[in-house]
């Protein structure tokens, strides 16, 4: 029997259906005191699979929530960088008097140090530079920016807004690299997903090799282990169409070997 197949979440449900304290099985199990030990460890793999699953499936979850979130943000940082840019360039082109163009030029040098590139630099770096550029941003700059009206705003609102934006971008990007390097229990990794999987693993094998032991007869054998032979075929078909899908389109660079599962006898 080679359980390793299964994927976790599969796991979590076989053994949640043997523990369930509502369900025929666990009554089962109840009424064979032969079986107490080995239930009891399964119990505690099926603890702890469902505890590290739970906590890997939150982590992807807002992964995918911050991917998501740093998109949409990244697209109003650039819009709206674009439009301040232009706002700005269009006053300096506009000016007839010298001295104003030249302010305007100096205003647009001040709030866009590498001019309408940053849209094309790191999350990490269009933070950096927005906080540089609110710090540049002395009364006569605001006072400028502030001059310009668009509708029911000005454009120094609409700067402010932007540099908030690329704040936000910072801080979303740190919590996202944070999710994919820290190894605290907040932050549960693939690997412990795999120990989790494997201790499931030994602990049903255990239990199977355990009810071959006991003197239940074959209706409630197969009461136990219906829904786990079940998965188990499935995932071994499985596996077996997606190698032959290989052998049928070879992939020169794909040299993975399947480790081999224990040797454990199946119950009657």
């Amino acid at each position: 029997m080679n359980l390793r197949d299964l994927a976790a979440q599969e796991m979590v449900t076989i053994s949640g259906v043997l523990l369930d304290p509502a369900g025929q099985a666990f009554a089962i199990l109840q009424a064979t005191p032969v079986l107490a030990g080995s239930v009891l460890v399964l119990e505690q793999a099926h603890e702890r699979l469902v505890t590290v699953t739970k906590r890997a499936g939150s982590n992807e979850k807002r992964a995918r929530e911050l991917t998501a979130k740093l998109t949409e943000l990244d697209a109003l940082h650039d819009r709206k960088a674009r439009g301040i840019y232009r706002v700005i360039e269009a006053y300096a082109d506009l000016s007839d008097s010298p001295q104003e163009a030249l302010e305007y030029q100096e205003l647009l040098a001040t709030v866009f140090p590498v001019g309408l590139a940053i849209s094309q630099r790191s999350y990490r770096e269009q933070a950096g530079t927005a906080a540089q550029v609110e710090e540049r941003l002395g009364t006569e700059e605001r006072a400028c920016l502030g001059r310009i009206v668009l509708g029911a705003r000005t454009l120094l609102d609409e700067t402010l807004d932007w540099l908030e934006v690329a704040r936000q971008i910072g801080k979303f990007e740190a919590e996202r690299a944070l999710m994919q390097v820290d190894e605290s229990d907040d932050a549960v990794s693939a690997a412990r997903v795999r120990e989790a999987s494997l201790f499931w693993v030994q602990a049903m094998h255990a239990f199977v090799q355990m009810v071959a032991f006991t003197d239940l007869d074959q209706r409630e054998q197969h009461i136990l282990l219906a829904n786990l032979k079940d998965a188990e075929r499935k995932a071994t078909l499985a596996r077996q169409r997606a190698r032959a899908g290989e052998l049928a389109d070879p992939q020169p660079d794909a040299d993975v070997t399947e480790p081999e599962s224990p040797v454990v006898a199946d119950a009657p």
